[in-house]
């Protein structure tokens, strides 16, 4: 069976809507123009713009001033986060290793390995914009679709505009550069070398809403508005197979991890294994970019630590119950977690139950709570300057509560820098896990 590998391609025709937000944009120069300086990497990108939106671990470790030690507490919660990465945007395409934008002034921008940070084009802002991190050649529709322009993204150098039949409706650069597919609104299809005339392929059933080539450029495949989806050959245009999703028609379609998917107004999705001509399952891994009224944005794969003030001292409340040998934490939620006091393994967790001698503890500077010799860890230091002490405690579903408190004997000690500890028990002598706040700088 033959397996595919999709790029990304950006479907949505959102020109006139971004154009109509943005009046008063300086006019666009008379001649093409590179952006200065190599491009930046795409991981690069996501990571700073991870960094500017998430709590800054920095922060952390700055205690506040000695008046204010044990009046508040704060929540770092580990989540997903949405990255805002351009505004006024006309259209990108991605992969985990590159990212195309076509910005509302005309800018084109690359984000990728060996290639220059972008170029301005005369006409305005792309509607379409085709590249992928192995070609060397990047296409795009002109501002008004009346053309297509390509250019060289070594040296951004842009060829001459060439004219379809009509205006353009699709495009696709394939994985290696060595082919340049475009559809244009009377329905012909073209393919050919990006740097030379294009040849027409033939007629498509339905206005032409995707295009896409398989990983090995062998394969080009055509996604129309009624559904339906023909795969033939680049060099002859050859017709190898055609199918067609049901419930059409459609107003968006791409291509992605062998796969094609269909949208349509009404917000129905139909998605179809490319292999196989059916419906597919619902395994198929979503992209984290989206471009919806001019913002595209990334949804991280990786959780960000996000900061939410709570007022009050310490989060955590403990009490002690000698019949049942038992000790009770109430967590910040108001949530109770029990633990067992004696016993084989005493600070293991334990049932709740109903007990007449509830007995409210109180936490010493360490976050331990001590009764008759025994100590318990209900939170964990993690970070010390002089008389300040920060601690921390871990409640699963939860994330991280950390509150500052006065330090009798003044000390600095930093156990681990960027990381927090994850408490299982409260057994002061477990080995705490300690994970870091941070994802690894190789987004995505």
């Amino acid at each position: 069976m033959l397996r595919w590998s999709w790029p990304l391609l950006a479907c949505a025709l959102l020109l006139a809507a971004c154009s109509a937000r943005t009046p008063g944009l300086p006019a666009a120069p008379a001649e093409p123009s590179a952006l200065e300086g190599p491009a930046e990497s795409l991981p690069s990108l996501l990571f700073r713009s991870r960094q500017a939106k998430a709590f800054d671990l920095d922060l952390l470790y700055t205690p506040p001033p000695e008046s204010a030690l044990g009046q508040y507490a704060f929540q770092l919660v580990r989540e997903p986060a949405t990255l805002i990465l351009f505004d006024q945007a006309t259209a990108f395409q991605a992969t985990d290793q590159s990212l195309a934008v076509a910005l509302s002034d005309g800018t084109l921008r690359l984000f990728g390995e060996d290639v220059c940070a972008g170029l301005v084009l005369p006409g305005g802002a792309a509607p379409l914009v085709s590249w992928l991190p192995g070609s060397p050649w990047l296409a795009a529709a002109a501002a008004d679709r009346e053309s297509l322009v390509t250019a060289d993204v070594r040296t951004c150098s842009l060829k001459s505009p060439r004219k379809l039949k009509g205006r353009v409706a699709a495009l696709a650069v394939s994985p290696s550069g060595a082919w340049l597919a475009a559809a244009d609104e009377t329905g012909a299809l073209w393919a050919g070398p990006p740097d030379k005339e294009l040849r027409e392929l033939g007629r498509l059933p339905a206005p032409c809403l995707a295009l896409g080539f398989s990983q090995g450029d062998g394969l080009l495949a055509a996604a129309c508005a009624d559904g339906s989806v023909s795969v033939r050959t680049p060099d002859e245009g050859r017709l190898l197979k055609e199918f067609r999703a049901k419930d059409g028609p459609f107003q968006a379609a791409r291509f992605t991890d062998g796969q094609v998917e269909f949208s349509g107004t009404d917000g129905r999705v139909e998605t179809l294994d490319l292999a196989a001509g059916k419906p597919a399952g619902l395994s198929r891994r979503e992209t984290g970019f989206s471009l919806k009224d001019g913002l595209l944005t990334y949804r991280t794969w990786y959780n960000a630590p996000l900061q939410k003030l709570l007022p009050g001292g310490a989060p955590v409340a403990v009490e002690y119950s000698a019949r049942q040998d038992l000790l009770r934490v109430r967590e910040p939620d108001g949530s109770l977690r029990c633990f067992a006091a004696k016993g084989r393994r005493p600070g293991e967790p334990a049932g709740c139950v109903e007990a007449q001698d509830w007995t409210a503890g109180d936490l010493d500077e360490d976050g331990r709570f001590c009764r008759k010799g025994r100590c318990y860890a209900v939170a964990d230091r993690v970070f010390q300057l002089e008389h300040a002490r920060l601690l921390c405690r871990f409640v699963p579903g939860q994330g991280f509560y950390l509150w500052w408190v006065r330090a009798e004997r003044p000390n600095s000690g930093n156990p681990l820098q960027g990381h927090l500890p994850v408490r299982e028990t409260l057994d002061p002598d477990e080995t705490v896990r300690w994970i870091p706040l941070n994802p690894p700088a190789n987004l995505p």
